[in-house]
């Protein structure tokens, strides 16, 4: 056979390849990866959407506004109602706008699911990795979203930063910013909720987020004034405890 025809038997060979995959489409755990899926948090305060800036007490003593807000997710995963588990993403980061709200997309098989999980910070082993590993344009651990604290204390879990005022008399004395961190302040999310993803439709998984509870939570609040930074230190490492339980019991699924 002449050079030109194995060239062309050749491509002709890949071409169909192409088109097999193009057809069946991609594939995560043996099952068609066919549907869109759209993951919200909504921060709310005293039942209501928040947005950033809005003014909240907390304590009944001092007066908080936020403007920074994010944190990331690790081993995004929901299971389906034959019990198998399908891993979403591995690691995402969740910034909020203005709104309160933030939002990201993903694709995943349809099914019928009942339980969603996933870990509120960075996984111990992406959080131990070279940040050089994840340089492309977009990686949520791309040292250019200036989440990487160093070799030391790794990654920032969740990010708050805002503004305090103690003494309720209208005026924002005091700044503040918790930067939780550290593999003891990784918390676990797991909730049973039934949901249907369909392909062709507009699947929308809404979480709320009590941003109150956070710093407020009764029986475990922060004293914001007192205590107003934490940055990856073991000398004031219960803010970053106190930050990550109040968190996690912050999140309730939008029904």
């Amino acid at each position: 056979m002449k050079i030109q025809e194995k060239i062309k038997y050749t491509s002709l060979f890949f071409a169909v390849i192409g088109l097999i995959a193009a057809i069946t489409g991609c594939k995560k755990n043996g099952e068609k990866i066919d549907s869109d899926l759209r993951v919200e948090f909504q921060l709310q305060d005293d039942g209501e959407n928040y947005n950033l800036e809005e003014v909240f007490r907390i304590s009944g003593s001092t007066d908080i506004f936020v403007d920074k807000f994010q944190f990331y997710v690790s081993d995004f995963a929901m299971t389906n109602s034959d019990g198998e588990t399908r891993d979403i993403k591995e690691i995402s980061l969740f910034s909020f706008e203005s709104n309160g709200k933030a939002t990201l997309d993903f694709e995943m098989p349809k099914g019928i699911y009942e339980n969603i999980s996933f870990g509120v910070g960075v996984k111990k082993t992406l959080n131990e990795g070279d940040p050089a590993n994840y340089n492309e344009e977009g990686h949520p651990l791309n040292t250019i979203e200036n989440n990487y604290w160093g070799w030391a204390t790794m990654y920032r879990f969740i990010t708050i930063e805002g503004r305090y005022d103690s003494d309720l008399d209208g005026t924002f004395e005091g700044t503040f910013a918790y930067h939780t961190g550290l593999e003891d302040s990784y918390r676990n999310f797991s909730l049973d909720h039934e949901m249907r993803v369909k392909k062709n439709d507009e699947n929308i998984l809404a979480f709320k987020i009590d941003v109150e509870q956070i710093l407020g939570a009764a029986g475990n609040a922060l004293d914001v004034a007192a205590e107003p930074y934490y940055h990856g230190g073991m000398e004031n490492f219960h803010l970053s405890e106190k930050i990550s339980d109040n968190f996690l019991n912050a999140i309730v699924i939008s029904e």
